[in-house]
């Protein structure tokens, strides 16, 4: 009996082991494949603002699964959604009390802060807007902290009403605001928490409530503090209002936003007298960029001829020793002719070497010395430039140009150097395209027609989360987001990432945005990452690419050239119409169209036919192969054709008959048309590097 009993309790325990694997395995394992599709019906129940729904599928996620943390964080936005005050307090205090360190935190405790306020749980809500102040200073949420402590501070100073009488309306919309109705103190805290907040972020949600709850109190300021909010009201282009607070402020150290605001609501006298008082004596008073502006201003408001003016001015900052002497010798260069723009630039780098300006002046110069033939002082020139301007703008030029010099002088070992560095330094720039050109030939490649194709395989950009200094931990959580489509949550949690916001922007379709984020990324970092990366397939994305490939093949032309210009004309949209009246992908003038249509026997009848991409690309197609079949059967004249106009390419030639590509660029007469080839190239080879 005893073994009989022995074998069943045996047998028991290996079926409650069994059942309670199948369990732990149900509950551990399959949980996450619930929490998937959960997650997903929720996202979808969130976009389309059904916060209920939304809400009850994320609060079936168990908290087993690796879904949890962020079904959470969802529970407390719908609950913030809904203005469940409550439930939304107990999900973000669970939230920050579990996950204390991620990227989530900040905007949860915020919200927590926020929502406490809104219980009207004063102490408890300032405590936790201190913390953030504590923990992540200076970031949105932490300006943001300002608005409500400066409110709690008026809340808790009220004399003739409790703040449990007194209802949130009043409180948001500031009404019953009468100065001899608060305690002083508290009062006065209130408006230096609003003002911290206007200084902080002057075109941010709550600087108009700020700068409202300020005017409510109705008391005389410190001549700062109008100062801050005319400077505010000024970047909301409330230029009236803002002369009425920047006179009553600090002069000494505003009075540039004056001259500006005056100039905006169209009193030239009052902003040129503004000026014409504060330049020589408070010049030094104002941040550099403030004080070009405002010379800038001064200038377009000035009466008679604007070289007149330039000089004036520069007579005037020399016998007074005013600042800004560096901005007016830069544009007195941009305008003048050769030789006075070789006086100012000389005379700029000599008075101002370290002057933001001078990097431009130096490589102008070193330009002229190339064109004069007189290379040994062009390379010490060239050389000189590296050396003081390391990180400038035309730091790729000078690299180039100086091989290119060591080139052409048969030294190619030199040459080769510079062109090296320039490629590993900076791989996407328009003169690694020409250096990488340069090193496998002896002459440039003017007339290179290549016939390359694109490879379709490639149109797809993953997060570029790589990109990111996050931990392991949420880079998981955001790959899981994601994965559920929840595209949202990336821009919900306001992360001042601009690759990321690059992704977020090309997820929603405004490509041309999210190349311009991805183009700034690239440019910021001091090491550019290899050309696999997400971020250059947002800078340089594959749209319209059957299109473009279909009408390049017609008529063999380069397909990445096509795909290159329409990035450069439109970025990619389709609807986009120039302030001259061009249309469509590739920027078509009508009256470009009509000329076209008739030349290659193309149906043309209106100019709504240019908004249809397919026939843009078509027509755009045939007017660039026609320009360049007109020029030398040249891309690259082609190229500056479709910008500056077929007749002013034939005319540059007719000065000069240029067989070198690059002095052709360096010497287009039109900046505009100069700038355009570099950018079309450097996307070009971008383009070609990235995909193929």
């Amino acid at each position: 009996m005893n073994k009989f009993f022995k074998i069943v309790i045996t047998i028991a325990i290996i079926v409650v082991t069994a059942v309670g694997c199948v369990y732990a395995l149900e509950y551990y394992v399959f949980a996450d494949k619930n929490a998937e599709k959960y997650y997903k019906q929720a996202t979808k129940f969130l976009v389309e603002k059904e916060y209920q729904n939304a809400y009850f599928n994320y609060l079936k996620i168990k908290s087993t699964s690796k879904y949890y943390p962020i079904a959470l964080y969802r529970q407390a936005w719908c609950a913030n959604a809904l203005e469940d005050t409550n439930t939304a307090v107990e999900k973000y205090k669970l939230f920050k009390e579990k996950y204390p360190n991620s990227i989530f935190t900040p905007r949860v405790q915020y919200e927590y802060a926020r929502n406490l306020f809104m219980q009207k749980k004063y102490d408890e809500s300032t405590e936790e807007f201190k913390k953030i102040e504590t923990n992540d200073p200076g970031s949105n949420y932490a300006i943001a902290a300002n608005y409500y402590l400066g409110l709690i501070e008026k809340i808790q100073g009220r004399k003739l009403a409790s703040p449990e009488t007194e209802t949130l309306s009043d409180i948001m919309n500031g009404n019953n605001t009468l100065y001899g109705n608060y305690d002083v103190n508290k009062l006065n805290s209130a408006l230096l928490y609003w003002l911290e907040y206007v200084s902080a972020c002057p075109n941010c949600r709550y600087t108009q409530s700020c700068i409202d709850e300020i005017t409510a109190v109705g008391i005389n300021l410190e001549q700062e503090a109008y100062s801050i909010i005319g400077k505010a009201l000024f970047v909301n282009e409330k230029y009236l209002d803002a002369i009425e607070y920047l006179q009553k402020g600090l002069a000494i150290k505003y009075w540039g936003y004056l001259v500006q605001a005056f100039a905006k609501y169209g009193d030239n006298e009052s902003a040129r007298k503004v000026f014409e008082d504060n330049y020589v004596k408070n010049s030094r008073t104002l941040e550099s960029n403030n004080l070009n502006e405002t010379i800038s201003t001064y200038v377009q408001i000035s009466n008679g001829n604007k070289k007149e003016t330039w000089l004036n001015l520069l007579k005037l900052a020399e016998e007074n020793h005013a600042y800004g002497q560096d901005f007016i010798l830069y544009n007195l260069a941009l305008i003048s002719s050769a030789e006075e723009k070789q006086t100012y630039a000389t005379k700029l780098l000599q008075q101002y070497p370290t002057s933001n300006f001078a990097p431009e002046m130096s490589w102008f110069i070193f330009r002229d010395l190339i064109k004069s033939g007189e290379f040994s002082k062009a390379l010490e020139t060239g050389e000189k430039h590296l050396l003081l301007y390391k990180g400038s703008k035309s730091e790729p030029a000078v690299l180039f140009w100086v091989g290119k010099i060591y080139h052409s002088q048969r030294n190619f070992d030199k040459a080769k150097n510079y062109y090296s560095r320039l490629l590993k330094e900076f791989p996407d720039d328009y003169y690694a395209y020409r250096a990488a050109e340069m090193g496998h030939v002896q002459n440039s490649s003017w007339h290179e027609n290549s016939l390359r194709r694109i490879e379709q395989e490639h149109n797809v950009v993953l997060l570029p989360i790589e990109s990111t200094n996050w931990n392991d931990i949420d880079k998981n959580w955001i790959t899981l987001a994601m994965e559920a489509e929840d595209l949202d949550i990336l821009d919900d949690l306001l992360i001042d990432n601009k690759i990321i916001k690059s992704w977020i922007l090309y997820k929603n379709a405004n490509f041309a945005t999210a190349a311009v984020y991805a183009r700034d990324w690239l440019q910021e970092q001091k090491t550019r990452p290899d050309f696999s990366a997400s971020a250059y397939r947002l800078a340089y994305p594959l749209l319209y690419i059957n299109e473009i490939s279909a009408n390049a093949k017609k008529l063999n032309l380069d397909e990445y050239l096509i795909l290159s210009l329409v990035k450069e004309e439109s970025y990619f949209n389709k609807n986009a119409v120039s302030s001259t009246g061009a249309r469509g992908l590739m920027q078509i003038m009508p009256s470009t169209a009509s000329f076209i249509a008739a030349q290659r026997d193309i149906p043309y009848a209106t100019s709504d036919q240019l908004m249809m991409p397919n026939f843009n690309l078509y027509l755009g197609c045939n007017y660039f192969d026609y320009i360049k079949k007109e020029l030398r059967n040249s891309n690259l004249l082609a190229v500056a054709a479709y910008n500056g106009g077929p007749g002013s390419v034939a005319k540059w030639l007719e000065n000069k008959n240029y067989t070198d590509f690059d002095e052709f660029v360096e010497d287009i007469t039109y900046p505009e048309t100069q700038n355009y080839v570099k950018k079309f190239y450097r996307t070009y080879w971008n383009y070609l590097n990235i995909y193929k």
